[in-house]
C-alpha cells in the first residue's frame, strides 16, 4: 500500500470517528433535552394535582364552617323570636375548622360578641344585608385594633323573610396559615391563597408577613411567562402555570394557579425549580456519566486505530522493502543477508535466520551479538532441534503456513530437555518462526531470536513465501547454469 493511500486511509478513519461522536453529542444533547421536556411536562401535572388536593381541602374546609354558620344563624332567628339573648349562641360556640370567634352584627350597627357588644362606624348593617351571604378578603378585625382577619357573613332571617342581624364567622389569618403550613411541607411546596379583586395574599406559607400580589411585578420572569398575563389570570379567575423568579428565596420557581369555589380567591401552589427537576438532574447526572465514558471509549478505540494503522504501515513498508531486496537476490547473493538485517531490526531480535531441509542456512546477527553467534555443531544442533520440535507442532498435512513460538519453559523441558539446556545456556529466550511445510518433504523456516516486537508474527507470516520463493529460485539458478557450464 502507497504511503499516500495509507494517509488517506488514515484520514478517512479519522473523519469517521469524529462523525460518530459528534452524532453521538446530538443524540446525548436531544436525550437531554427530552429528559428536560418530559420532566417539566410531569412536574405541572404534578403541581396541577397537588394544587387541586390543596383546592379541595380548603374549598371543603370552608364549605363546612360555612354550613355551621348557617345552623348557627338558624339559631339565632330562634333566639330573636323567643326575644332571648344571643348570649346562648356564643355559650354554645367551639372553636371549630377555621372559625376562632363568632359575631353578631345589629341594625342599630353594634356587634355582639361573647366579650360584650361594641358599635361599629366602619361597616353599615344596611351595606352589609344588601351582600348577603358572602365572605370577605382581607380585612380590619372589628374588635381586635391593628389586626385582619377573614370574616364569613350568613344573614340571620327570621320565618318572615326579615334580616334582622348578621352573623360573622371570624377566620384568623395565623390559624388559617398554620393549617396549611404543614401540608405544604409535606407536598415539597408553598401554598398561597390570593384575593382576585385585591391583589392581598389571604394565606402565604412562606413568608412571615403577608402583602399584596404585585410584589410579582418587579420580579423576572422565564420566556413565554410575565406578571401581566399572571394576573390577568388571577383576576379573571382562570387556571394556569407560569414560571418566575423568586427573590425571596433566590431561585426560579414554578407555579400552578386555579380559582377557589368559595370566593373570589386563587389559590397559587410553587415549588423550586431544584425540586422540580431534580430527578432529572440525576437522570441527567447518568447520561453524563454513561457519555463520558463512551467518549473514553471513542477517544480509546481512535488511538488504538491510529496506533494499529501506524503499526501496518510499518509492517507494510518494512515487507514491502524486503520483497524489493528479495527480487535481487539471484543477481546479488548478499541481498538475503540484507533482507535478514530488516526483518532482525523490525523485530528488534538478536538474529534472523532462513533454514530449510536442503541444507540451505542464512543467519544474520546484529554486530553487537556477534560473540552469542552459533556455529559448527552447535548450529547444527540448533536447527535439527528446532526442525524437531516444528515436526511435532505440525497441525496437518499437505502444504501450510504456521507460525510457532518456542521457549525454553516447563513445557519444552519435560519434552525436549536437552534442547531447552541448549537455549537457556545460548540466552536464547524465544524463537519467533514460520514454518512453511510444502507437498513435498521440503521444509522452510523464517525466523527471530529473542524478538521484542508482538507484531513480528504478521511481517513473518507476510513475507515467508518471498523468502521461500526467492531462495528456492537462487538455488536452482545456480544449478541451472553449473549446468550450463
Amino acid at each position: 500500500m502507497k504511503k499516500t493511500d495509507q494517509i488517506k486511509r488514515n484520514i478517512k478513519i479519522f473523519l469517521l470517528s469524529m462523525l460518530t461522536v459528534v452524532l453521538l453529542c446530538i443524540t446525548i444533547v436531544f436525550t437531554v433535552m427530552g429528559i428536560y421536556s418530559m420532566t417539566e411536562n410531569n412536574a405541572r401535572e404534578q403541581l396541577h394535582l397537588r394544587t387541586q388536593q390543596v383546592k379541595r381541602d380548603i374549598n371543603l374546609q370552608i364549605y363546612s364552617d360555612r354550613e355551621n354558620l348557617m345552623t348557627m344563624a338558624s339559631f339565632a332567628a330562634e333566639l330573636h323570636a323567643s326575644e332571648a339573648d344571643y348570649s346562648l349562641l356564643f355559650k354554645s360556640f367551639e372553636e371549630i375548622g377555621l372559625f376562632e370567634n363568632i359575631g353578631i352584627f345589629l341594625p342599630d350597627n353594634t356587634l355582639v360578641t361573647k366579650a360584650g357588644k361594641t358599635n361599629i362606624t366602619k361597616l353599615s348593617f344596611y351595606e352589609e344585608k344588601k351582600k348577603g351571604a358572602h365572605i370577605t378578603g382581607r380585612v380590619e378585625d372589628l374588635t381586635v385594633p391593628n389586626k385582619e382577619v377573614v370574616r364569613a357573613a350568613i344573614p340571620v332571617i327570621t320565618k318572615d323573610g326579615e334580616t334582622v342581624a348578621i352573623l360573622y364567622g371570624i377566620i384568623n389569618l395565623d390559624t388559617f396559615k398554620e393549617r396549611y403550613k404543614q401540608d405544604a411541607r409535606d407536598i415539597g411546596a408553598e401554598v398561597y391563597v390570593v384575593d382576585g379583586k385585591t391583589g392581598e395574599f389571604i394565606l402565604d406559607t412562606k413568608n412571615e408577613t403577608l402583602g399584596n400580589f404585585s410584589r410579582l411585578s418587579a420580579t423576572k420572569f422565564k420566556e413565554g411567562f410575565s406578571y401581566s398575563s399572571l394576573a390577568a389570570d388571577l383576576a379573571a379567575g382562570r387556571d394556569g402555570f407560569s414560571n418566575f423568579y423568586s427573590v425571596n428565596t433566590q431561585e426560579d420557581v414554578y407555579a400552578h394557579y386555579s380559582p377557589l369555589e368559595v370566593a373570589n380567591w386563587q389559590i397559587i401552589l410553587t415549588q423550586p425549580e431544584e425540586l422540580v427537576f431534580a430527578g432529572a438532574r440525576t437522570n441527567i447526572g447518568y447520561v453524563t456519566a454513561m457519555a463520558s465514558i463512551i467518549f473514553l471509549i471513542m477517544i480509546l478505540y481512535i488511538i488504538i486505530i491510529i496506533n494499529s494503522e501506524r503499526k501496518n504501515v510499518k509492517i507494510s513498508t518494512f515487507a514491502s522493502n524486503i520483497r524489493k531486496t528479495l527480487l535481487e537476490v539471484n543477481r546479488d547473493s548478499s541481498k538475503v543477508s540484507k533482507a535478514l538485517e530488516s526483518v532482525a531490526t523490525f523485530a528488534k531480535s538478536r538474529s534472523a535466520f532462513f533454514v530449510d531441509s536442503y541444507s540451505e542456512d542464512y543467519n544474520y546477527i546484529i554486530p553487537s551479538k556477534t560473540k552469542k553467534l552459533l556455529k559448527g555443531e552447535d548450529r547444527k544442533f540448533f536447527i535439527s532441534q528446532m526442525f524437531n520440535y516444528i515436526s511435532k507442532q505440525r497441525k496437518k498435512r499437505g502444504a501450510d503456513i504456521q507460525f510457532i513460538m518456542i521457549k525454553p519453559d516447563l513445557k519444552l523441558r519435560s519434552n525436549m530437555p536437552d534442547f531447552c539446556k541448549f537455549l537457556k545456556e545460548n540466552d536464547i529466550k524465544s524463537i519467533s518462526i514460520v514454518a512453511i511445510f510444502s507437498n513435498s518433504s521440503n521444509l522452510n523456516v523464517l525466523g527471530v531470536i529473542n524478538a521484542k516486537d508482538k507484531q513480528v508474527e504478521i511481517l513473518l507470516k507476510d513475507i515467508a513465501i518471498c523468502f521461500s520463493i526467492a531462495i528456492y529460485n537462487k538455488k536452482h539458478l545456480l544449478k541451472t547454469e553449473s549446468m550450463a557450464i
